[in-house]
C-alpha cells in the first residue's frame, strides 16, 4: 500500500489543483501564506516530504530516491481523485517536481520551478558535490543542526536574506524543528549528486512551465535562464531585488506570478477546471 505524506490543503477541492513541494529543510507549512492567497481560486496541497515535518514514520536506513518520491506525488493526486494538477517545486522540491513531470506528464497540467536545477551534467560535478554533501551529513550529525543552519545561511545563494533578518530568523527557526539524522541522511540521498541530470530530457517536456529565480540570486538565474531556454514552452520570470527563496521573501509578487501564469494556462486548456467524481 502506498504511504500518504502528511499535507495541508487550503481552498475548495472543486477547484483547480496545485502540489507544492518545499525545498531541503522545508515542509508543507512553508508555503501557507501562499496557499492561502491562491485558495480562493485553486485547491493547493503542500505535503511534507519524506524526512522532513511530520514525515518522518519511515525506517531512518530507508534509501530515498527520486523515482519513490515521484510516486508519492502521485498518490497524493489518487488519494483526492484529483485532475491534472499543476505542479510547484522549490529548490530541492523544485528537482523532485521536474523529476517527477517528466517521467509522469500525462498526470500535470502544469509545472512551476523556483530556483530549481535540472542537474550536475557532468559526472566529476556529481561526484564533487556529494563528497561535499557527504562532508555536510557529517557536520549535522557532530556539530548539530542549530550550527549547521548558520553555516548553510551563509550559502552566496541566500545573501539576500541577510539584510531580511526577520525573515532569516524565522525560517531558522522552523528548520530547527527537523532531525538532525534525517536531515544527515536527506543531504545525501537527494544530494544533486546523487540526482542524474535531466538536462537532455527538457526538449520533451511541453507542458506549459514558469521558471522562476531571484535576481540577486545570480547563480540560479543563470541555470533559470538555460533552463527556460531547453524547454518548449517555458516562460522566464527573474525577479527584482529577491534571492533564492521568492516564496518567501516576496510572497505576493510570488503568488502573482503563479496565479497569472496558472490562469493563461487554463484559458488555453479549460478542462484543468473539470474535476473527477
Amino acid at each position: 500500500m502506498d504511504i500518504i505524506w502528511p499535507h495541508l490543503t487550503f481552498g475548495n477541492a472543486q477547484k483547480p489543483p496545485i502540489i507544492f513541494l518545499h525545498g531541503f529543510m522545508g515542509r508543507g507549512e512553508d508555503w501557507r501564506a501562499v496557499c492561502e492567497m491562491l485558495a480562493g481560486d485553486f485547491y493547493c496541497l503542500a505535503p511534507d516530504l519524506p524526512g522532513h515535518g511530520e514525515n518522518t514514520k519511515l525506517p531512518l536506513d530507508a534509501p530515498i530516491i527520486f523515482n519513490d518520491l515521484a510516486k508519492g506525488v502521485l498518490t497524493l493526486l489518487d488519494v483526492y481523485a484529483l485532475p491534472l494538477a499543476a505542479l510547484v517545486g522549490y529548490s530541492m522540491g523544485g528537482r523532485v517536481a521536474l523529476h517527477t513531470i517528466i517521467k509522469h506528464p500525462a498526470r500535470f497540467r502544469a509545472l512551476v520551478l523556483e530556483s530549481a536545477s535540472p542537474g550536475l551534467k557532468e559526472e566529476k560535478e556529481r561526484q564533487e558535490r556529494l563528497e561535499i554533501d557527504g562532508m555536510r551529513a557529517k557536520n549535522i550529525l557532530q556539530n548539530g543542526l542549530p550550527s549547521f543552519l548558520e553555516k548553510w545561511y551563509q550559502a552566496e545563494v541566500f545573501a539576500s536574506l541577510q539584510s531580511r533578518p526577520k525573515i532569516l530568523d524565522s525560517i531558522k527557526t522552523a528548520r530547527r524543528q527537523n532531525e538532525a539524522a534525517w536531515m544527515a541522511k536527506i543531504i545525501i540521498d537527494l544530494s544533486p549528486g546523487q540526482q542524474q541530470p535531466l538536462w537532455e530530457e527538457l526538449p520533451n517536456l511541453a507542458l506549459p512551465s514558469l521558471i522562476l529565480a531571484g535576481e540577486l540570486d545570480e547563480k540560479y538565474s543563470l541555470i533559470a535562464t538555460k533552463t527556460a531556454g531547453a524547454v518548449v514552452n517555458a516562460q522566464l520570470q527573474l525577479i527584482p531585488e529577491t534571492g533564492h527563496n521568492i516564496h518567501t521573501e516576496e510572497a505576493g509578487v510570488f503568488v502573482k506570478e503563479v496565479e497569472v501564469f496558472l490562469k493563461r494556462t487554463n484559458e488555453v486548456h479549460p478542462n484543468f477546471c473539470t474535476t473527477q467524481n
